[in-house]
């Protein structure tokens, strides 16, 4: 039986990082299922799903936390996933944009915590606007929705906000 791992990985930025994770995942027959990985401020931020034989399992977590601790640099966590049914759940992309300010993003995770929407993914940056070099917000947000929510519910919630966050709002499914 194989066992799902999501690993954190965060550290000073340098060449070797992905290359050492990766060497220790074949080591343990790993198998490398998804990642998301990025340089941000100089520090690399990446977080792996892998399946592992579950007699394989210990051992990783082991050489991981050795890992962990032999380089001061390098954070590593460690969990085991456990099965979801999110069978219920329609998925929902939304793009923000707006102009950016301090607290925009709870605004934002508010609203959607209030209707009791999961956000599956998200991604977000500062932007220049071409005309005025004003800083602008974004966010790129893929939405879990419950049966009982619609895109409608959801749509007209953040609307509701736009006003105050005058932020424009283009959904997609």
């Amino acid at each position: 039986m194989n066992k799902t791992l999501v690993i954190t990985v965060l550290a000073t930025d340098r060449p070797g990082i992905v290359n050492t994770l990766s060497e220790i995942l074949v080591e343990h027959n790993a198998n490398w299922i998804d990642s998301r990985m990025a340089n941000l401020a100089d520090k690399f931020a990446g977080l792996v799903q892998v399946v592992v034989p579950e007699d394989q399992l210990e051992g990783l977590k082991k050489k991981l936390q050795a890992l962990h601790l032999a380089d001061n640099q390098l954070n590593i966590l460690m969990e085991e996933a456990t099965a979801q049914d999110n069978t219920e759940q329609r998925e929902l992309s939304l793009e923000l944009i707006g102009a950016d300010r301090p607290g925009i993003i709870d605004d934002i995770t508010s609203t959607l915590t209030k209707l009791n929407v999961n956000i599956n993914q998200l991604e977000t940056e500062q932007r220049e606007a071409s005309m005025s070099s004003e800083i602008l917000f974004y966010a790129n947000m893929t939405l879990g929705l419950s049966p009982a929510i619609s895109n409608d519910d959801v749509q007209d919630a953040l609307e509701a906000l736009q006003d105050q966050l005058m932020v424009d709002i283009n959904f997609s499914e």
